[in-house]
């Protein structure tokens, strides 16, 4: 009898320390969803709008604050192009304005009128006469196209792939590209042996960044990627030509001379 009074008195013991541990927890009031705060909506986006548009002191936004600074922006451009130091520089917009994609790579030939430039999903396009038309060659392979490059004996290269626009494809815009293409003529390409990923393949070259010429060697070029950096000579390519380079390479400068080479990781 003692043992049964004895339990039940444990028993009742650690009933009332659940309780008193229970009622010492916070519990959250319940708020509607009507009413909780929505963190990023339309309204919180026209705010800010609002707020970076608006006139300091008055804090409303009107046309004449904008035409105040057109004005001012003119002004001083004309003053800067009164002076020495501004540049003697305009830019006109020259195209293919016909198609999507952003520029990333432009070769200029020495006949100074005959241009080529590739744009990230936009394709290969060249013009010959000094971009005032553009024509698209429909016969190269990919769209992706991110730097072109001639090396001194004439032939073509070309990269494809962006790692700066989500070539992994993991949140970005996927821009994988497929190798570096090579041509004798500018218009039959084919790709350079060993860089191709296959399709829709991953990893090393599905970016090529930049492909830059070499000044004292007329055979080759240049190129780094996250297939990391090395040459190429003729159909030729050479990897792991340098070390200390801690990972991919985004973009190559080489000096007019040959004297030095900068490339950015």
């Amino acid at each position: 009898m003692k043992i049964r009074a004895l339990l039940l008195a444990s028993v009742a013991l650690i009933a009332v320390g659940i309780t008193a541990w229970l009622s010492d927890e916070t519990v959250s009031d319940f708020v509607p969803r009507a009413d909780q705060q929505i963190a990023a909506d339309h309204d919180g986006a026209v705010n800010i709008l609002q707020r970076l548009r608006a006139n300091i002191e008055t804090g409303e936004v009107n046309e004449e604050d904008y035409i105040s600074l057109r004005k001012g922006v003119l002004k001083r451009a004309q003053a800067m192009g009164n002076t020495k130091a501004a540049p003697d520089v305009s830019w006109i917009e020259m195209g293919p304005d016909n198609i999507g994609g952003r520029i990333r790579g432009i070769l200029v030939e020495d006949d100074k009128t005959t241009i080529w430039t590739g744009g990230v999903s936009g394709g290969l396009w060249v013009s010959y006469d000094a971009a005032n038309t553009w024509t698209q060659i429909s016969g190269f392979p990919n769209c992706m196209v991110t730097t072109i490059a001639k090396n001194g004996n004439g032939r073509y290269y070309v990269g494809t792939g962006s790692s700066y626009d989500g070539s992994g494809g993991n949140g970005g815009s996927g821009f994988r590209g497929r190798g570096v293409y090579t041509s004798a003529d500018g218009m039959n390409w084919e790709i350079m042996p060993d860089t191709d990923p296959g399709f829709l393949g991953g990893g090393d070259w599905t970016a090529t960044e930049k492909i830059v010429a070499d000044p004292n060697n007329a055979d080759r070029v240049w190129w780094g990627g996250n297939a990391r950096f090395g040459y190429m000579e003729g159909t030729t390519v050479f990897e792991g030509v340098v070390s200390g380079l801690p990972g991919s390479v985004g973009d190559i400068a080489i000096a007019a001379d040959g004297s030095y080479m900068l490339a950015a990781t």
